[in-house]
Parts: structure tokens; sequence; C-alpha cells
């Protein structure tokens, strides 16, 4: 039987979600990429994450104000990036909102094909 490079049907839509921030322009620094593997770990840990969450998203915001180009599609692939990074650490009820959040910010900024994908990731749970 031959392999081919194609996963089932929720790999792919994994490997859609886990791309989409980096294809709304959202790319996290290195810091920020050791950051999150960090909140990750200490969310699976049951650990207080504020103080890191809150470094994270700080950095955030500074890298999408740098950006003058697509801020809403920058705001969006933040917001997506956060929920991933809950998801991620097992806070699944955060993520959902998150998502939720950056849906109704691509719908008010008449971004359908972003707001849809959204939609679908809601969907999905």
């Amino acid at each position: 039987m031959e392999r081919t490079s194609e996963g089932s049907p929720e790999q792919e839509r994994r490997r859609a979600e886990e791309t989409l921030p980096e294809a709304l322009g959202f790319v996290e620094t290195e810091t920020m990429h050791q950051m999150r593997r960090s909140l990750v770990e200490a969310m699976r840990g049951g650990e207080d994450t504020r103080e890191l969450a809150l470094r994270y998203r700080l950095e955030a915001e500074q890298l999408t104000d740098q950006e003058s180009k697509d801020s809403s599609r920058l705001r969006i692939g933040m917001l997506v990036s956060i929920a991933l990074m809950r998801r991620d650490g097992g806070r699944h009820d955060a993520y959902l909102e998150d998502i939720e959040d950056a849906l109704v910010m691509a719908e008010q900024e008449g971004l359908d094909d972003i707001a849809l994908v959204l939609g679908e990731m809601l969907d999905a749970g």
C-alpha cells in the first residue's frame, strides 16, 4: 500500500489552523516563540500564566502595531495565534472564545474569506 503525503481530513484541518496566523501576516519573533512554548507547558501543568501571557500579548500587540499594512488581518492573526496557544495548553474554552472574537473582528472588517475559516474552526470545536 502506497502512502501519500496527505493526512486525514483532521490533520489537514489542524495544519490549516496552525498556519493561519502566518497566512494573515502575523509571524512570531523568536522571543515570542519561546514564550509560547513556556506558556503551553505552564498551562498544561496548571501553573499561573498571567504574567507570561501578558508579556506575550504585549509583545504581539507591539509587533502588530509596527506593521501598517493590513492591520486588521494582523490583529486577527494575533488573536488566532493566542487561541491556538490556549488550545495547545488545554484551555479549550478560552480557545473558542478567542476564535469567536477573531470571527467577529473579521466580519466587522468585511473579511469574509477569513470569517469563513474561523467559522469552520468554531464548528470543529
